[in-house]
């Protein structure tokens, strides 16, 4: 990582991803059950849970067939957009209102759909040949964003930040944009002609 400073950039960007998504995937039901009874939270979880696998399954194809002449760095960008503007959905929602986290759920979803199997493209496009299974191998990192959400998710629902939960995972998704820009500007520098 630091040998490729493009890589390191990208591979800072996916930590803050992951650490988002992490919010998605495991803060979401925490909320709930923190904030309504469990009925109303288990109801509500299970239309979070269906919406995304149903928006990723329906609307991966079609969007990267839509994007086809987007660039990798593009689709980023849409896909980290999707995950900010899901989750300032759910910072603004009232907490039981179930067509709003459907509403936030389909943002986060598309940009999900496009940015994951773009990362693994772009990871490929700038991994040299004979290092492909290294970058790879490396780009596993993300996990790291990954298992820190669920703690710092759960600290800020126990301190009962409410949806600064949200607010702060919108803010990260921001940073993650300033990381992949800067890979991107590193990469284009790269290519530039001596």
């Amino acid at each position: 990582l630091r040998a490729d400073r493009v890589f390191l950039w990208m591979m800072i960007g996916s930590i803050l991803v992951a650490y988002t998504y992490a919010q998605q995937d495991s803060s979401i039901v925490q909320y709930l059950s923190y904030y309504l009874d469990f009925e109303r939270a288990a109801f509500i979880f299970s239309f979070v849970i269906a919406g995304n696998s149903a928006v990723v399954v329906l609307a991966q194809f079609p969007l990267l067939a839509m994007m086809k002449h987007w660039s990798y760095d593009a689709r980023i960008r849409f896909g980290v957009i999707g995950f900010f503007l899901g989750f300032m959905v759910y910072a603004v929602i009232p907490v039981d209102w179930l067509f709003g986290w459907i509403i936030g759920t389909i943002l986060l979803s598309l940009g999900e759909a496009v940015l994951f199997p773009t990362l693994n493209l772009k990871t490929d496009q700038i991994a040299p040949d004979h290092l492909k299974g290294t970058y790879f191998g490396a780009s596993n990192l993300y996990a790291l964003g990954y298992g820190l959400g669920p703690l710092f998710g759960g600290i800020l629902i126990a301190a009962n930040a409410g949806s600064g939960l949200w607010y702060l995972a919108g803010a990260v998704c921001m940073l993650s944009l300033i990381a992949y820009a800067r890979s991107e500007i590193l990469f284009k520098k790269q290519r530039e002609p001596v």
